[in-house]
């Protein structure tokens, strides 16, 4: 039996400006695409941050991913950079549409 290829991940399109302008604010920001899109470090405190374009919703992998993380982690799920900007400030709970899992 064979393997077969792995299917290249998509990348939702507000990734790449999102990653810029962590960066440009002084964030660390580590491409880590599985289970989630980024690992940030920010004014010494990390963050886990799923992007997702308008209208995206997570897999059923990263579902199960979260179910177990239980209380030991938190994944935040963006959609834009002023709702990644709100979670690394502490005031995701204002973002129209950031969630918090």
């Amino acid at each position: 039996m064979t393997a077969q290829p792995r299917r290249a991940r998509r990348i939702d399109a507000t990734q790449p400006l999102i990653v810029e302008r962590l960066r440009a604010i002084g964030a660390w920001v580590k491409v880590i695409a599985d289970p989630f899109d980024l690992l940030v470090a920010y004014h010494g405190r990390w963050y886990v941050l799923e992007v997702k374009s308008p209208g995206g919703r997570l897999t059923s992998g990263q579902e199960r991913d979260i179910e177990s993380l239980g209380d030991c982690a938190t994944v935040h799920i963006v959609y834009s950079f002023d709702e990644a900007l709100a979670v690394l400030r502490g005031t995701d709970k204002l973002a129209k549409n950031a969630t918090t899992r």
